[in-house]
C-alpha cells in the first residue's frame, strides 16, 4: 500500500511475532556497491508464510535487495537477518540455503 501524497510505502503496524519467527529482517540496510549506496537504510519484515513483490523503477535497489538476501553482497551497515543468520557476520550460510529462479514474462498481442 503506498501513501498517494508522498508515493512511499504506508507503514503498519509491528507484528506480535518476533524476528526469529520472520524470515527476513532487514533494518537500515546500507549496501555499497564500490562507493555508490546501492541500497541506503532499506527496511523489510518478510515472514514465512508471506509472498513479496518487489517494485520499482531501474536502479531502485531491487536485484541488491535479493542479493543481499541471497548472502551474495555484504551489509555495510543496519541489520540484515535471514533464515535466521546475521548478514553481517555469516552471510555464507544463507548463501549455501537460499535458492531463487528469475523468470521473464513476456506478453504478445494476439
Amino acid at each position: 500500500m503506498t501513501d498517494p501524497e508522498t508515493a512511499r510505502p504506508t507503514s503498519y503496524p509491528e507484528s506480535s511475532r518476533s524476528h526469529r519467527d520472520r524470515t527476513v529482517v532487514l533494518r537500515g540496510v546500507v549496501v555499497l556497491l564500490g562507493r555508490f549506496p546501492a541500497l541506503a537504510g532499506m527496511d523489510l519484515d518478510i515472514s514465512a508464510d508471506e509472498i513479496v513483490l518487489l517494485a520499482g523503477s531501474n536502479g531502485a535497489g531491487k536485484t541488491t535487495a535479493l542479493r543481499l538476501c541471497a548472502g551474495l553482497v555484504p551489509v555495510a551497515e543496519g541489520e540484515a537477518r535471514v533464515l535466521g543468520v546475521d548478514l553481517r557476520t555469516d552471510r555464507r550460510a544463507v548463501h549455501r540455503r537460499w535458492a531463487s529462479s528469475a523468470t521473464t514474462a513476456v506478453c504478445t498481442p494476439t
